[in-house]
């Protein structure tokens, strides 16, 4: 439409050829009058998000009616017969645009480097933060709904709002909030229907919302014979986040993530005081258990804890001697009874600990038997003090056993 002040319609004298709007025919304005255009259209569906549009408009008008005939060469003098004029002004919009991405994650001993180096590792347990950023076009009014789809056995901890735009208006939520979350494998957060200012200026944090959604990775076993456990280690976890921006337009984008496990083994072996492995033993022997501990996972093993119990009828339990100093990855030995145990330990993908003690003979120990001797070690996926550590639903437990075998013969 075309309006000139005094609602005259001129409509008729312009011509809109597809992406051409121009004039048709020339007209007239009187002094005060003003003309108002508005030309409605519709974006490209090859318009890439996050996309600025200029767009210029250009005025020519001359001081006397009708086409030009004698334009004068010598603009400014009093000899000017005729003078044309020029004008022209420029307008820029952006598009909507969406993006997701992991910011952080709770363990500090995960990096990238185990399966694909394009994506964080996570272990069982472990608390990712994803940052969902939208970015709006000047002069608009939209309802916003932010939404993030998480993989399978991924669960949403929270939603926090990291900061809204200053020319956005009617936000229903401030920097700061938590946002409660409903529904855990879909967290949802509604903004409302939002103003952003018609102020002509390209400026992306004024016209951005940006928010974080906290997930966990679900300890998840199924109890199901036979079925494996979900988040394995090489899993592939592919979130996708989407921003509905009223009924038409919908943007997504998705983040990747790869998990890890940390394994659990244990050998057990006895030796004799030459330093030889010991397959059987007399009364009054003297014996060294060496326990190995290894870790054959891809990501940290914490809090490990290794028992090895001793028969009290083979072995002289008061004669038990621990290691003296240090003690690799942060063992801490103990004995309680017939029970020893190494507690506190840590050890990284791969990484192995030697754990050794000596053990006499009983001196009534019967003869013509064979000992089987076992010791266990357990491990967790989370370390003390994190969320979820001890907890069934978040935190895998590791575990495995390892056994030796002395033989004592017939005495005489």
């Amino acid at each position: 439409t075309a309006m000139i002040s005094g609602g005259v319609d001129i409509s008729s004298k312009f011509a809109l050829n597809g992406q051409q709007f121009t004039t048709a025919s020339p007209f007239t304005l009187k002094q005060g009058d003003q003309l108002t255009i508005v030309i409605g259209g519709t974006l490209s569906a090859t318009l890439a998000p996050a996309s600025y549009v200029d767009n210029t408009a250009n005025l020519v008008w001359s001081t006397i009616d009708g086409v030009a005939q004698n334009l004068s060469p010598h603009i400014g003098d009093d000899t000017d017969s005729e003078r044309e004029y020029t004008g022209k002004d420029s307008a820029d919009f952006s598009t909507p645009d969406f993006s997701k991405k992991i910011v952080a994650t709770s363990l500090k001993d995960t990096g990238d480097a185990e399966h694909d180096p394009n994506n964080p590792d996570l272990s069982i347990g472990e608390i990712v933060t994803y940052r969902l950023t939208v970015t709006l076009p000047n002069g608009t009014s939209t309802p916003v709904v932010i939404s993030d789809q998480l993989p399978d056995r991924l669960e949403a901890v929270d939603i926090k709002v990291i900061s809204v735009g200053s020319d956005i208006s009617g936000a229903a939520y401030i920097p700061g909030d938590i946002v409660p979350v409903s529904d855990p494998a879909r967290p949802i957060i509604d903004f409302g229907t939002l103003t952003i200012a018609d102020d002509n200026i390209v400026n992306e944090d004024a016209n951005r919302i940006v928010i974080e959604v906290r997930a966990v990775v679900v300890n998840d076993t199924l109890n199901v014979p036979g079925a494996m456990p979900v988040n394995q280690d090489g899993d592939l976890k592919t979130n996708t986040g989407a921003v509905q921006l009223g009924n038409s337009t919908r943007l997504e984008d998705t983040a990747n993530a790869d998990i890890v496990e940390p394994g659990a083994l244990i050998e057990k072996t006895f030796y004799n005081i030459l330093g030889g492995q010991a397959d059987h033993a007399d009364a009054l022997n003297i014996l060294t258990v060496e326990l190995v501990v290894t870790n054959p996972g891809n990501a940290h093993l914490y809090d490990i804890v290794v028992a090895d119990t001793l028969d009290p009828t083979f072995f002289d339990i008061s004669q038990v001697v621990g290691p003296s100093g240090f003690l690799p990855n942060g063992f801490v030995y103990a004995q309680n009874g017939n029970i020893i145990s190494y507690t506190q330990g840590e050890l990284k993908p791969g990484e192995s600990a030697t754990l050794t003690f000596t053990v006499l003979v009983s001196q009534a120990v019967a003869p013509n038997q064979t000992l089987t001797n076992t010791a266990t070690v357990s491990g967790d996926s989370l370390p003390g003090g994190h969320a979820g550590n001890d907890d069934d639903q978040f935190d895998r437990i590791y575990t495995d056993k390892g056994s030796d075998d002395l033989f004592v013969p017939n005495i005489g």
